[in-house]
C-alpha cells in the first residue's frame, strides 16, 4: 500500500498540510496551475504495530476500560504518524 495526500495548488498556502504554493508545485510539475492537486507521497507506516494496537483496543473497549482505550488511541495515532523502521533505515 502506498499512501499519499493531495495538496491543492494555491497562490499562498495557509495550511501546508492541505495546500502547496504555485512556485513549489511547479518545481514538482512545471505544468501545475492554480486549483490543480499535487500528489505528495507519505512514508509507509508499520501496519503490524497498528494491527496489534487495534486488537488491544477492541479488548479494552469490550472490557469497558476507558483509560486503556485512551492510552491505546494515542499510541495508535503515534504509530500511524511514525514511518516504518525499515523505511527510515533505507532512506
Amino acid at each position: 500500500i502506498r499512501l499519499q495526500r493531495l495538496l491543492e495548488v494555491v497562490d499562498h498556502a495557509e495550511d501546508y498540510s492541505l495546500q502547496i504554493p504555485l512556485a513549489l508545485a511547479r518545481d514538482r510539475n512545471p505544468d501545475a496551475q492554480l486549483g490543480d492537486f499535487i500528489a505528495d507521497p507519505l512514508p509507509p507506516m508499520d501496519m503490524r504495530m497498528v494491527n496489534a494496537i487495534n486488537r488491544r483496543l477492541i479488548e479494552a473497549i469490550e472490557a469497558g476500560d476507558a483509560d486503556t482505550v485512551n492510552m491505546l488511541s494515542h499510541a495508535k495515532l503515534e504509530a500511524m504518524l511514525r514511518p516504518a523502521v525499515s523505511y527510515c533505515e533505507a532512506g
